[in-house]
């Protein structure tokens, strides 16, 4: 009859998200549970309570109606677990909705310091920005303009970019590509990421001894720039490096199977594929170039 049927139904549904919520740790061995459940016809609610402790090897399970509209609510300890029809959906919990909440309140913080201080240069700098600001000389009784700042940081943008590019780019394609796997790999990688964790004022040191003194290239743009693509390097290394490893190893298969040599798929395959993540990398590095020049 349709009690037996809908009791067959509720039991099925009940062990399957019982089951799911065990597996998801939600619900531990031997655990009380209590289910409250509305349904429209009259279940043999004793028979699905003996099958159920049964299959889900629960303590005891305890039977309750409550119109709480076409869901069953398992009740165990403090957390409730939310299930409809077939599917459970995710614990709603304290510390879940705490977390939350601790994100949301970082993100507004975030943007609204972000907010605050581009909004107040702006008001302050809008005022002494025209086209002679933009176009003259320095002076230092701060009368002059930004030109040969704008200029010497282009510069450095360009060569730093040249210099570092085509260096990071092929040391990632060895690392990946080529190297065997080992201990020298490994130190090269871990050589790259202490290069990344190096405050700039060292590479700024180094720079000023190793270009400008030893190398006797004096203060100028091209001591600077090949100080900044030092400093770059790790980056464009480890973004490139990145970009290889989502491209697919079927794509190298493929091409290796048509009769192309190893350098051909690279050429013709791999790297196409990550130009997108390179790009990436290249563009947070012109980022980091202008930040470092300024300094």
């Amino acid at each position: 009859n349709d009690a037996v049927l809908k009791a067959g139904e509720l039991l099925q549904n009940v062990i399957s998200t019982l089951r799911d919520a065990r597996n998801k740790n939600q619900i531990k061995p031997k655990d009380a549970i209590e289910l409250f459940i509305q349904t429209e016809h009259n279940a043999p609610y004793q028979t699905i309570q003996n099958i159920l402790a049964k299959q889900i090897n629960a303590s005891s399970i305890q039977f309750t109606k409550a119109s709480i509209g076409s869901s069953i609510v398992v009740a165990l300890e403090k957390d409730k677990f939310y299930l409809v029809a077939n599917q459970a959906i995710d614990t709603v919990s304290l510390k879940e909705n705490l977390l939350k909440s601790l994100i949301y309140l970082s993100a507004f913080f975030t943007v609204s310091m972000l907010v605050v201080i581009v909004g107040y240069i702006f008001i302050k700098g809008i005022g002494g920005v025209n086209l002679s600001f933009l176009t003259s000389d320095y002076s230092a009784d701060g009368s002059g303009g930004i030109l040969p700042m704008i200029v010497t940081t282009v510069y450095t943008v360009i060569l730093s970019i040249a210099i570092a590019t085509p260096i990071g780019i092929l040391s990632a394609i060895y690392l990946q590509e080529y190297a065997k796997k080992g201990k020298v790999v490994n130190a090269i990688r871990f050589a790259t990421e202490s290069l990344a964790g190096i405050p700039s004022i060292i590479y700024g040191l180094f720079g000023g001894i190793f270009f400008v003194v030893v190398l006797n290239l004096k203060y100028s743009i091209l001591s600077g720039a090949l100080t900044v693509a030092i400093i770059i390097l790790p980056v464009i290394i480890r973004t490139t490096e990145e970009a290889l490893k989502t491209v697919q190893d079927g794509y190298r298969e493929a091409s290796l199977a048509l009769g192309s040599t190893k350098f051909q798929t690279l050429y013709k395959v791999v790297l196409p594929s990550a130009i997108p993540g390179i790009l990436s990398g290249v563009i947070l590095s012109v980022g980091r170039v202008v930040g470092e020049s300024a300094a």
